[in-house]
């Protein structure tokens, strides 16, 4: 069970506050609150087991209030022997070794790089795993199918309806490297292809990447003079990271990550450029194209191109008992806007988390973390397992 606090300060200069606030309101703060219930359970009998994670949400602003239950992930597993399995049922898969990002999550929901370890819904699929192991430099060989359908009332918000999507992953431990070969092909999303790694160097020391090449990639780029474009073209995205562990237990995690399938610097300050002129004019029309954008993936929390991302975490500094402190960062390396967030956790309580953070936002205007709706967010967080 969870409690949750967010103060926002609105940026009330900004494009996205504009497009999400009438500007007569005029609001520079909003508290949220949200309450969490998740439960998970499992039940094994055989060659079976039954799994599954459900959680209903309760969220109330100064301007609305909203609830709801969603299953996460709900399965049926067959294992007959160690080296094969089947699974079918709603399924929250993980593939790619990035922290903050993932390119190669092919048949999985977008993770949230300012909170990228939180549970993802997933989706209804049919999976299998083959796995082999050899006593040779090549220790392991395993092959992940997936069947993916789609239609109006099963895994509607994946892509085009009516397709029955394949997809497949194979993954290799050799010479002391992770390596996963991925595919999704063509169906409600176009086709797909890519691979990561992961590899520690020293004891401590650890780097990981991924790539990822999508066809026929499908954008909307927004017109300030006229209708907004649709753009279809060869993608590439790719991420390169690091993870070190120091003697006094600092975790230090550094990403770069390249998104070919985001919007250029020029088409970020289009899009902000149309924004500003609609909010400004009141005009019907351009609004309707801002907001159409926005919904396309302006709105999304990493549009642009290029990205480079920083976490550092210290647990127990100074013997200060089951407290983290950590600080993270995502930097727009096109513009060089930023989000900067310092957290403390503590964990002295039985089964009890408490987390408390701030994220500040800086950039100018035409810059995407001067442009975000909110100039600062303040969270605390209360989370209690049973």
């Amino acid at each position: 069970v969870e409690g949750e606090w967010k103060h926002f300060g609105f940026d009330r200069g900004s494009a996205l506050y504009g497009l999400a606030r009438h500007p007569d309101l005029n609001e520079g703060t909003n508290d949220q609150f949200q309450e969490t219930l998740r439960l998970e359970g499992s039940w094994r009998g055989g060659i079976a087991t039954l799994s599954g994670a459900a959680q209903a949400n309760a969220i109330q602003d100064d301007f609305s209030h909203d609830h709801d239950i969603e299953l996460f992930e709900g399965t049926l597993t067959l294992q007959p022997n160690p080296g094969v399995a089947v699974e079918v049922g709603k399924k929250a898969l993980k593939w790619g070794k990035g922290y903050a990002w993932s390119p190669v999550g092919f048949v999985e929901r977008t993770k949230d790089p300012d909170n990228p370890t939180e549970s993802r819904e997933g989706f209804v699929m049919l999976t299998g795993d083959l796995i082999a192991s050899f006593d040779s430099p090549l220790r392991t060989v395993a092959l992940t199918p997936v069947v993916l359908p789609v239609d109006g009332a099963l895994n509607n918000d994946f892509g085009t309806q009516d397709e029955v999507n394949l997809a497949a992953k194979l993954y290799l431990l050799a010479w002391d490297t992770d390596i996963d070969l991925m595919v999704l092909g063509n169906g409600s999303r176009t086709t797909r292809y890519g691979f990561d790694f992961s590899r520690n160097l020293t004891e401590n020391f650890e780097i990981h990447g991924e790539w990822a090449r999508i066809e026929a990639n499908r954008r909307t780029v927004a017109n300030p003079d006229g209708p907004n474009r649709k753009v279809e073209e060869d993608a590439t995205n790719y991420l390169l990271g690091l993870r070190y562990l120091t003697e006094s237990n600092m975790t230090i995690i550094t990403e770069y990550f390249h998104q070919g399938t985001g919007y250029s610097e020029a088409e970020m300050r289009t899009f902000y450029d149309l924004a500003h002129q609609a909010v400004s004019s009141s005009s019907d029309s351009q609004l309707t194209r801002a907001k159409a954008a926005q919904s396309a993936g302006y709105g999304k929390s990493t549009p642009a191109r290029n990205y480079g991302y920083v976490s550092i975490s210290q647990k127990e500094p100074f013997d200060l008992l089951y407290w983290t402190p950590s600080v993270k960062s995502i930097i727009n390396l096109d513009d060089f806007s930023f989000s900067v967030t310092p957290e403390i956790q503590y964990t002295g309580v039985e089964d009890l988390d408490l987390r408390l953070r701030l994220g500040y936002l800086h950039g100018g205007r035409f810059d995407e973390y001067g442009e975000k709706p909110n100039d600062y967010k303040l969270e605390l967080l209360a989370r209690h397992h049973f």
